[in-house]
């Protein structure tokens, strides 16, 4: 490099890779090489002199002069990610790397200024959920992309110009030097060509020019730093097999060959091994390559520049396997679950189903009557405790999001949480009904999710609590919140455990009264009241009974509208059913005892039905006779029920016929796919006799 022209360097400068710029102590813009101009200056052709101010808008200016300022002020390098406001309220994002070049006696005399455009990388990041800021300062974190074990970029500059410089000799600024710069005088070229010098040598970042056959013509101080090189002119005439490991050296070389034989400019991160002491180290490399012709030479050469990314590409990398690790986890999650819901669900199914038929067979016999009763509750009660765990286990922050609204009519969903307690209620002493003060509207829009999940542990609750009596759910909307009382007169909560029932794993009651809990219960209904932003409190009196007052926020203004679409949906499935004359139902269940128990009950409510196992038989039979309606089961041993259920929409016979769909495997995914290819509903295994009464009226 020492007997290079001020033209090589006017070249080099011309044509090297990414923004660079240099500045003086009171901010003036010294000068900029061509990449600078074509990002920046647009339609200005003269940078010489320039400030900010007169280059950017004032919020983009007043970041740069700040960030500026702390390199003058601190005398190190740093690293800044700094933001350009364009027109339209479009944002470019900078990585600029600053470093101050110092006189002989210590003074900053300006500094060097390294850009790449990362706003790419800065939209990637942000759709990973990457955040590069410091939280206290609400800034982006200076200097920590470029330290490593083998490299710190983060140092006090250079003395590197002497007292023999031009500028000192005149003493006049180097401002004024540029201005006056004539190249026919020869102390003032020798000083410009020393300024290039210094401006490579200490170049902020890794700068690399390549002849036709790929040998390094240059090298930065900064980029022979890091390879442990005793000064730059060793890497002259080396290749990148000489630093790097056989297989990252060929993958730098194709695409350098591809460059050159292409004629094009690349911007691409590059992973590199590097020997370090004999060890490899990878690397990771934000660089931009481009294809220049060198007149002085004749031929096309490879100019480029590079930052070192390894800290903030292995934050990358590590944040994306622990996505991928939690990704895996819940879909191991979900498959235990569902796998768990139907394997257990289905065969309980089945037992209820038969509990049934073997009670209404055998009134005669009281004691066969006593067994089939408690044979009955035990099977109940196992069943509750298996939702209990399954509802716990399955709660998650997405089901907790209160983003997940949809328009629900609300005495309906009253009437459906209340309707899975009827075969409890109905074997206990205990009345319950629900009223709803006038001027309540029947639609609202919010998580409904989260909303039967109150009400199935607050009424589930209170029927467990009340061996007999009466359970009132009052319902009253006021001002945009929705107040539901739950009322009970069941053997109440002692004062000195009220504060404490919505505690994880908190029993209020006594052990000696049997009532069996995880104490989970109430813990899982203040998470979704919080998450619905609402509030919850409790009376109760021991011996007397206890109430629950639940509000939440919910505005009903923008939904008012859809009231009628709501209930124009449920009378179209009342009339779909009525058009259909046949009295014979289609089930399509694989597992015999499930599939026994239901076609007892839908039997015995006076239907005929037609049972199968697979969906290959379901298909065939729908499509030669008409039924009623269709239950289907999801996992079928031949194929998918969604696909059966497909299928049979684009039948003639089976397009307008409702098909429930009924597995122990409902999630809010799974709904959403059924009725997404044409289910009329879904039900979570087992099925219940009202449940089965309601869509057959």
């Amino acid at each position: 490099m020492s007997d290079y022209t001020l033209e090589t360097f006017d070249f080099i400068f011309s044509e090297l890779t990414g923004s660079v710029s240099c500045i003086d102590q009171f901010g003036n813009y010294l000068f900029a090489n061509k990449e600078f101009k074509n990002d920046f200056l647009k339609n200005k052709r003269s940078i010489l002199g320039k400030k900010n101010k007169e280059l950017f808008s004032k919020s983009t200016a007043d970041i740069l002069d700040s960030n500026n300022l702390r390199v003058f002020k601190l005398g190190v390098t740093q690293s800044f990610e700094e933001i350009q406001y364009l027109d339209g309220n479009r944002i470019q994002y900078w990585l600029s790397i600053k470093k101050p070049i110092f006189s002989y006696d210590g003074r900053i005399m300006f500094i060097v200024v390294f850009s790449y455009d990362i706003t790419a990388r800065k939209n990637l990041e942000a759709q990973l959920g990457l955040n590069f800021l410091d939280n206290d300062l609400a800034r982006p974190i200076t200097s920590y992309i470029y330290q490593s074990n083998y490299y710190l970029y983060l140092d006090e500059g250079s003395k590197t110009i002497d007292r023999n410089s031009y500028f000192f000799k005149k003493k006049i600024s180097i401002l004024e030097f540029i201005e006056s710069f004539d190249k026919r005088y020869l102390l003032q070229y020798k000083t410009m060509v020393n300024l290039y010098k210094i401006i490579i040598h200490e170049f902020p970042g890794n700068i690399f020019w390549k002849s036709n056959d790929l040998k390094i013509k240059i090298f930065s101080k900064s980029l022979a730093n890091m390879l442990k090189l005793n000064s730059t002119d060793e890497a002259i005439s080396t290749t990148n097999y000489d630093y790097c490991d056989q297989k990252s050296a060929k993958a730098l070389t194709d695409l350098d060959i591809d460059i050159i034989t292409n004629k094009k400019t690349v911007v691409v991160e590059e992973s590199t091994k590097l020997f370090f002491n004999w060890n490899l180290a990878e690397k990771f490399f934000l660089s931009k390559k481009r294809c220049v012709f060198n007149p002085i030479d004749n031929e096309y050469q490879l100019m480029g520049t590079a930052l070192d990314f390894t800290l903030r590409k292995n934050v990358e990398i590590n944040f994306r396997k622990a996505l991928n690790k939690q990704f895996l986890e819940q879909e191991a999650r979900d498959s235990f679950l569902a796998n768990i819901s139907h394997d257990i669900r289905t065969p309980i199914t089945g037992m209820l189903g038969l509990i049934d038929d073997i009670k209404a067979n055998s009134d005669k016999i009281p004691s066969i009557q006593n067994n089939v009763d408690t044979l009955k509750s035990i099977t109940n009660e196992f069943l509750d405790l298996f939702n209990g765990i399954l509802n716990t286990v399955d709660d998650n922050e997405a089901n907790l999001s209160v983003s997940n609204k949809t328009v629900f009519n609300l005495i309906q969903e009253i009437e459906s949480c209340l309707l899975l307690f009827r075969p409890i209620i109905d074997d206990k002493k205990v009345n319950i009904e629900y009223s709803v003060i006038e001027g309540t509207p029947n639609v609202f829009y919010a998580n409904v999710v989260l909303l039967k999940r109150i009400l199935i542990n607050l009424i589930g609750n209170a029927i467990k609590f009340t061996p007999k009596g009466k359970i009132e759910v009052i319902v009253r909307y006021d001002n945009k919140q929705l107040y539901l009382n739950i009322k009970d007169t069941g053997i109440g909560i002692s004062e000195d455990k009220i504060e404490n029932i919505f505690n994880r794993l908190f029993k209020s009651s006594d052990k000696n009264l049997n009532h069996q809990g995880f104490g989970l219960g109430l813990y899982m209904v203040k998470k979704y009241v919080d998450a619905l932003s609402g509030k919850i409190e409790v009376d109760s009196k021991l011996g007397i009974g206890t109430t629950f007052h639940l509000m939440l926020p919910i505005d009903v203004s923008n939904v008012e509208i859809k009231n009628s679409d709501v209930d124009i949906k449920a009378n179209e499935r009342i009339s779909t059913d009525s058009q259909i004359n046949s009295n014979t139902v289609l089930i399509i269940e694989d597992n015999q005892l499930a599939g026994v128990a239901l076609r007892q009950m839908i039997e015995s409510l006076g239907f005929d039905v037609t049972l199968v196992e697979t969906g290959k038989e379901g298909i065939q039979i729908a499509k030669k006779e008409h039924f009623k309606c269709i239950f289907l089961d999801l996992g079928l041993p031949d194929q998918s029920g969604l696909d059966v259920l497909l299928t049979m929409r684009e039948h003639y016979l089976t397009a307008n016929t409702p098909i429930y769909v009924v597995s122990g495997q409902i999630t809010k995914e799974t709904h959403k796919s059924c009725l997404d290819a044409g289910a009329n509903a879904t039900f979570t295994k087992p099925m219940i006799k009202q449940q089965l009464e309601t869509l057959f009226v």
